[in-house]
């Protein structure tokens, strides 16, 4: 976790959708569609991404510095 602290705001961000890219996510924003291609992906609603428990637990840790730094949403 103290890795995850040491981040930024961007490299988090970075990070968790990394994994739900990973994983075939059509992403909706206008940012993470410019940072991640959207053209191969197949899964429209996050809660159907077949994470195993690692990714799920890493991205609870990211999200949970993600708040406690502020970072934007």
């Amino acid at each position: 976790m103290s890795d995850l602290r040491a981040l930024s705001c961007e490299n988090l961000w970075y990070v968790r959708n990394g994994i739900y890219n990973g994983h075939g996510y059509c992403f909706k924003t206008d940012r993470a569609q410019a940072m991640f291609d959207n053209s191969d992906c197949s899964v429209e609603d996050a809660s159907d991404l077949n994470l195993n428990s690692n990714e799920v637990k890493n991205i609870d840790n990211i999200k949970r510095v993600e708040k406690n730094k502020g970072c934007p949403k």
